[in-house]
């Protein structure tokens, strides 16, 4: 069995570390991972980390500009595991309300000592580091092993997921492009509600996601995303509060790898499903409201009392990230979008801040609001008209 992550409190057990520094604030979590060690001076160290890090720092830019500082630390501290501020030099001691703000976080702060050189403690952390580091991957490696057995052996998802939860130990699931859920791993008390509740959640807080070196998490969602022939087909996520592990991280990469696979033969056909269904009402083979209601439903959409059409030009090709679990449509120029009418105002404004997030130059256009299924084809030629002009 492989050496357990690096922690602070393992840390403050060798002497070499325990010496060099101090600890200076009450609530910090020594149970904090430590994947890597990173030596930073700019007011902008929140955009150059990506989670595990023990930071060490003189201070220098925030001495400089002190009303930086603390909107520059409540950006960092989420994002870290510890940080070492080394005084004597541009700071005669931390400011208390970076130790307040700390405590909120749960960070731990450390004192450096004026005398002390970083690359002494950067020595010993990161031997501790390389330690587990050598042992961790030896057991990813079985894991990786496992996950080729199981995928050659069974073309079922709920089996690849079964033995990625039962190596993290975390309630995992895996999701489809369209944001259902397809497998799961759950812990003992966990609830299906559990579940439907976390995949809310993603579909509603995409625009608040913090990337990482390995995907990107929301809240204690960390996600993995499932690609095949550079399309995005799924995601597989990790259920955990605070950051994952480098093991966590690297099995939920592999993880994703693997489910792509399986998750293409899926996307495959329920493409080819919707897009034979689009020709047949664009075609006029399909004109009964009642046969378009019936196909719909099996292609998952609940049935509506109002419905818009809404056409995103190409410009927004990613647009799909943003929409998930919504009836999309790709076509070669534009994305359709088939919406309750409660949904299409919602719909626009995802399309806006994309836009706006993205620096992207694009147009949007809704159809008028419409009950009867079988005017989907008019109001289609009427939107690709306006779209056109646009």
């Amino acid at each position: 069995m492989s050496k357990k992550m690096v922690t602070l409190n393992e840390l403050l057990e060798i002497k070499d570390f325990a010496e060099r520094v101090t600890l200076v604030n009450k609530h910090g979590n020594l149970n904090n991972q430590i994947t890597h060690v990173t030596i930073m001076e700019g007011p902008d160290l929140h955009e150059w980390v990506t989670g595990g890090e023990f930071v060490l720092t003189t201070w220098y830019a925030f001495s400089k500009s002190p009303d930086l500082q603390e909107d520059g630390f409540k950006k960092l501290a989420p994002r870290i595991s510890a940080i070492g501020i080394k005084t004597g030099r541009f700071i005669n001691k931390i400011p208390l309300k970076i130790l307040q703000l700390a405590d909120q976080y749960r960070l731990p702060v450390f004192e450096v000592k004026t005398a002390v050189k970083f690359r002494e403690l950067v020595q010993t952390i990161t031997s501790e580091i390389q330690n587990y580091q050598t042992n961790m991957l030896i057991e990813v490696e079985k894991n990786y092993q496992k996950l080729i057995h199981t995928s050659l052996n069974s073309d079922d998802l709920a089996s690849l997921v079964n033995v990625l939860g039962n190596q993290l130990h975390k309630n995992c699931f895996c999701l489809n492009h369209e944001g259902k859920i397809l497998a799961s791993w759950s812990r003992r008390g966990t609830r299906k509600q559990d579940f439907l509740d976390w995949t809310e959640k993603i579909k509603t807080g995409f625009n608040e996601r913090i990337y990482t070196d390995a995907g990107f998490f929301i809240n204690e969602l960390h996600i993995f995303e499932c690609y095949a022939r550079s399309q995005l087909i799924g995601r597989f996520v990790i259920v955990a509060e605070g950051q994952l592990t480098e093991k966590e991280r690297l099995i939920g990469q592999q993880g994703a790898s693997f489910l792509a696979i399986k998750l293409w033969d899926h996307y495959e056909t329920l493409q080819k499903t919707v897009e034979r269904f689009w020709k047949e009402i664009k075609n006029g083979e399909i004109k009964s409201g009642e046969v378009i209601a019936e196909k719909l439903a099996n292609l998952g959409f609940v049935q509506q009392k109002a419905y818009n059409l809404i056409l995103f030009s190409k410009g927004s090709h990613n647009i799909s990230n943003y929409l998930i679990d919504r009836f999309l449509i790709e076509e070669e120029k534009f994305y359709i979008l088939l919406c309750s009418s409660k949904e299409a105002l919602t719909s626009i404004n995802i399309f806006k801040k994309y836009n706006k997030e993205q620096n992207k130059i694009a147009a949007a256009v809704i159809s008028p609001e419409f009950t009867e299924l079988e005017r989907i084809k008019e109001h289609y030629e009427m939107s690709v008209n306006v779209i056109r002009l646009l």
